[in-house]
Formats: C-alpha cells, structure tokens, sequence
C-alpha cells in the first residue's frame, strides 16, 4: 500500500515541468563531475538513478511521518533501492522527453506571441500572423510537404515579419505611398529579420521564410532576386498566403478587397510573383480558405491554430501538462 501511494506522489512529482526542469538542471550539474574513465551515458545513469532514489526516499519518509511512524534519515546509497525497482532507463528517458516536450512548448509559446506582437504593430491586429499560418499550412499540405517540412513554414509563418521591428512606424504605418528611401527601409526587413534569428537554433528552419517571402517567381522581388525553384518552396508557399491575405484584410493605409477583387489581383500574377503550380493548387482551395479563415475572430483563429500546432508538433501549446500518458501509467506501475 505504502509504494503505491509513493510510486503515485512520484509520478505527480514527475508530471511536473518545474520538477521536471529542476530535475535535469540538477543533472546537468552533476554530470559535469564525470570522472573521465566513465562515458557520458554510463554516468547520466548513474546521476538520474542517484536523483530518483533521494526523491523516493524522501517521499517515503513523508509518508512515514504521515502514518505516525519513525523513520530514520536514509543517506544516499547507489546501491539502494526501494522494495518494488524503479527502471531508471525508463524513468531518465521519461524525464528528458518532458523536459523536450516543455522547451518546445515554451518555443511555440514564445514566437507566437513576438510574431502576433511585430503583427499588431504593423497591421493594428495579431490576427494577420494566425491567417497567414492557417492558409500557408493549408496550401503546405495541399502542395506534399511532409510534417517536418510543415514544422519549419509554420516556424517561418510565426515571425515572417520579425524584422519590422526594426521599421521606424512613420514607415511601417504609413498610408500614403512610399518614396523610394522609404521603401527600401522597408524591404530591409528581411535582412533584418534573419539576423535577428541567427543564432537560434530552433528557427533555423524559419530562415527560408522569413528572407524569401517577398521573392517573385520571375526574379523580380527581394532581397536576392531569386527565380522560379531556387526560392525556398516555403517561401513559395507563403508568399501566395501572404499576398492573399494583405489584400483580402483592411490594413491602416487600406479597406479590404472582395474575395473576387483579390483572386483576380493574385491569378494575373501566375508566373510573375507566384509558382504556377502552386498558384493553380491555391485557387482551387481559395474560396474555402476565404470563407473559413479570413473573416473569423481573434479567439477562433487562435483555437485553429492551436489546433494546427498539435497536428504538426504532436503537443498543445495551450497545456502544460505532458502528453506522454504511456509513460506515467507505466512509471506508476514500478
């Protein structure tokens, strides 16, 4: 009775990020005290095993005084072990997915809100960013990519426009046309935008968005001029997203176009500014797109986009309770 209810306390404990967290910090800690005849993995085992024992014992010994029992203080020994043997690979393995699971969560948290927030400044709404992933996914899917190919355009879905951080608002939010100084401030954003990014590992994937999106099929756009297939297909993709949604939305120096207004504005620019074949897939999809995305609220389009994360990424940004069921059932078993 007494390990059940332990085994039960240590999986809570473990369903924890913050336990989490403060668990793999800790052997982070002691594994830079490896001896160095002991490989890496020999001695995480060991420090996980070490870790997880003390936490035992230490639950034990609540619910020792719990129940009115003396207990004395149980030192920490490698080779002890509770009544009912804990399978520490298991456990270690179960740890480091939650610890993954809850940095990942905490990435997509991160630049969803820097993407809404360059968004809200730009366009006077965050609902631009949540538009342009749901349609760019959407075309993505429609076009073969795979789920890893989905991660990276919706990574570079989210902070597309990072960049206009750096865009003076007498520019960004201009109504009346740009002068030529202006408007090359403006396409710098690109180049900005990467080098904010660079150095993040996580959104390395982000970079073909993030300084391709306003390439033209022909090679007329910017910053590289690039043609036809040598512009990344992500960008390809989101372009035509992008586009359709700065002409189907009001904007500060502009009302919004009718559905027909902007798809005749889009077709007449196939082999232009848009992969034809891309293209082509878009304006059979493009009224559904229109009517399901375009005029929802904020809420709506943040729960499709929730939605569209946890199809891609396998986790839901809006929880941050681990989804690896499996494992507590089995740890609380041990």
């Amino acid at each position: 009775m007494l390990d059940s209810v332990i085994a039960k306390r240590l999986t809570e404990l473990l369903d924890d990020s913050r336990v989490r967290r403060e668990i793999v910090e800790e052997m982070s800690a002691l594994c830079a005290q490896k001896p160095p005849e002991m490989s890496i993995e020999a001695f995480g085992h060991e420090v996980a095993r070490l870790i997880l024992l003390q936490l035992h014992d230490r639950l034990r010994d609540e619910c020792d005084h719990q129940l009115g029992r003396d207990s004395a203080p149980r030192a920490a020994d490698p080779d002890h072990s509770p009544q009912h043997p804990i399978d520490f690979e298991y456990v270690l393995s179960g740890l480091l997915k939650g610890a993954e699971h809850d940095m990942l969560i905490g990435n997509l948290q991160m630049v969803r809100a820097l993407g809404g927030a360059i968004a809200q400044r730009d366009t006077g709404t965050s609902e631009h960013n949540a538009r342009v992933t749901l349609s760019s996914q959407r075309l993505g899917r429609a076009a073969g990519l795979n789920r890893h190919e989905l991660r990276a355009l919706m990574k570079g879905s989210f902070v597309h426009d990072i960049g206009k951080i750096g865009i003076p608002d007498h520019i960004l939010r201009k109504a009346d046309r740009l002068t030529g100084a202006e408007a090359t401030e403006m396409r710098s954003h690109v180049v900005r935008g990467c080098e904010i990014i660079d150095g993040v590992r996580w959104l390395d994937e982000a970079r073909p968005v993030v300084r391709h999106h306003h390439e033209k099929y022909d090679g007329s756009g910017y910053p590289d001029h690039l043609q036809h297939d040598n512009i990344p297909l992500a960008a390809r993709i989101f372009a035509i997203a992008d586009v359709f949604d700065a002409l189907s939305s009001e904007r500060p120096y502009k009302p919004a176009s009718s559905y027909e207004e902007t798809m005749h504005t889009i077709v007449a620019e196939r082999g232009r500014h848009f992969d034809p074949g891309l293209l082509d897939t878009f304006v059979e999809m493009s009224r559904e797109v229109y009517d399901d995305i375009t005029c929802r609220s904020l809420d709506e389009l943040d729960r499709m986009v929730v939605t569209d994360i946890t199809e891609v990424f396998g986790v839901n940004p809006s929880s941050d309770v681990i989804a690896t069921e499996e494992f507590k059932r089995r740890f609380a078993r041990q």
